[in-house]
């Protein structure tokens, strides 16, 4: 039979479910870098997926619908089940999907009610039942744990790691003791902010024997990888400066805003531009590329990795980085390691 809910209970499960869905919203909003633990159900957004889930559980709240409620709960506990053992196996942690997950369990938490069985038939009850009319059976709720881990295992589409996909070296500007590796994405919004102050830095640590400078395409975006070959097409036969590099770099940022996803629209685009592009063969740039990415562990842009004899030093978001690079350029990036 369908209870309903205490004032208590109704209020504390409509505020969870709210800082929820604020969290996810958060996510969604947050422009300080571009984080690549990413991953859909269905085809739909992980984040947006989570606050349609909310969305749900207020109304169900407010309805004072207390099985239907415990059910969706239940469900709910063990999609997180299995996005924590995702997280877990790839050895990735996201704050916000941590912080989401702890909202489901305070909020389940809330609504456990303790199971009338006794005996040996207590057992599958552990974590409640739920009856959704009076001649309904009574369910134990692990059944819907069960049910909502099994959907994720069938239906989530995960990534955590960036990689150029069976297709990257860098070339290296400047001298000086410290490597100096960017990592941008075109489509990357703050890296696109910052871009115009890490040229500048990045060309003064260069042109100062400060460090070498390489820069990093890394593929956040299901785009860049078309991005990062024109580069490579527009870069890679070596001799630029990076002064050069860094004007076809800008270009790539211009087309990028301008929301240029297919080839012969890029490439239209660098030749108004007078960039001269030549094809070759991208795949030793891309696995290079790949090992950057996969040593110094980047999962978000923009970044920059700076190392020296003293070992790396890891800085990531808008703040950071700019600050990671002045410290070089002023000859002091030792201090403020992360």
């Amino acid at each position: 039979m369908n209870r309903r809910l205490s004032r208590t209970k109704k209020t504390a499960t409509i505020v969870l479910a709210l800082v929820g869905i604020g969290t996810m919203a958060f996510y969604t909003l947050c422009d300080t870098e571009c984080s690549y633990l990413q991953g859909d159900v269905l085809g739909i957004d992980l984040k947006l997926v989570g606050i349609l889930f909310m969305a749900v559980v207020a109304v169900l709240a407010g309805a004072e619908r207390d099985d239907f409620l415990r059910a969706t709960l239940a469900a709910g506990l063990g999609g997180e089940v299995f996005l924590l053992w995702f997280q877990l196996k790839e050895d990735v942690y996201c704050p916000y999907c941590l912080a989401f997950a702890a909202c489901v369990v305070l909020t389940f938490a809330v609504n456990y009610e303790t199971p009338a069985e006794r005996g040996w038939r207590r057992l599958p009850y552990l974590l409640g039942g739920v009856r959704f009319s009076p001649a309904s059976r009574h369910y134990p709720l692990i059944l819907f744990v069960l049910a909502g881990f099994a959907f994720l295992v069938l239906t989530f589409s995960g990534s955590t790691l960036p990689a150029y996909a069976a297709e990257t070296g860098p070339c290296v500007y400047g001298r000086g003791e410290k490597e100096v590796r960017v990592y941008s994405d075109y489509f990357c919004a703050p890296c696109r902010r910052v871009e115009p102050k890490i040229e500048k830095l990045t060309e003064e640590i260069a042109r100062n024997g400060k460090g070498r400078v390489l820069l990093i395409d890394t593929p956040m975006h299901r785009e860049t990888v078309l991005y990062a070959r024109y580069y490579i097409y527009a870069t890679g036969a070596g001799g630029e400066t990076l002064e050069s590099a860094n004007q076809v770099r800008r270009a790539l940022f211009e087309a990028a805003e301008k929301g240029l996803k297919t080839e012969s629209e890029l490439r239209n685009f660098l030749k108004a531009r007078k960039i001269k592009v030549v094809q070759r063969d991208t795949a030793p740039f891309f696995r290079k590329y790949n090992d950057y990415i996969k040593e110094d562990g980047v999962r978000s842009t923009p970044t920059v990795v700076i190392a020296g004899r003293a070992g790396k030093k890891h800085y990531s978001g808008e703040e950071d980085v700019l600050r990671a690079l002045e410290e070089t350029r002023l000859g002091d990036s030792d201090s403020g390691a992360e």
